[in-house]
């Protein structure tokens, strides 16, 4: 039963596991150069769930990081730093306390909604004279 059950775990999710470098942030102006600003999906970063992930990552995807837990990614790193992960803690004392670490991450899943190598559908634009939306 247990083999079973790990057998259909392991088929069911898709799995990548690699070391990286994971740091830490919070929502104050030294940590993300403005205070209180919302994560890359547009809502607020919550502590024990938020981490900013690489680009080539895209958001809402699940991962494990070591020792740390599952957590989404829904926020972005600047471009300099795209090759590791950043947990959001509560305080800055936390997330000076964390530093830099270096921890297995283990992608869970990728968001279905999330299509690769497809053309963005047209932005709608806003004619100045009318204000009415149109479509380009």
């Amino acid at each position: 039963m247990i083999v079973t059950l790990s057998l259909f775990l392991l088929s069911a999710f898709p799995i990548s596991a690699f070391p990286s470098t994971v740091t830490a942030y919070c929502h104050c102006a030294q940590c993300c150069g403005r205070a209180n600003r919302p994560a890359a999906n547009g809502h607020p970063p919550q502590a024990g769930l938020t981490i900013a992930g690489p680009r080539s990552i895209p958001l809402g995807t699940r991962v494990h990081i070591e020792g740390m837990g599952i957590r989404t990614i829904t926020d972005r790193l600047a471009r300099s730093c795209d090759n590791r992960f950043d947990l959001f803690l509560p305080t800055h004392a936390a997330a000076k306390a964390w530093g830099l670490q270096s921890r297995r991450v283990t992608i869970l899943s990728t968001p279905h909604h999330a299509p690769r190598n497809t053309p963005h559908a047209p932005r709608p634009t806003f004619h100045v004279s009318r204000f009415k939306p149109h479509v380009r």
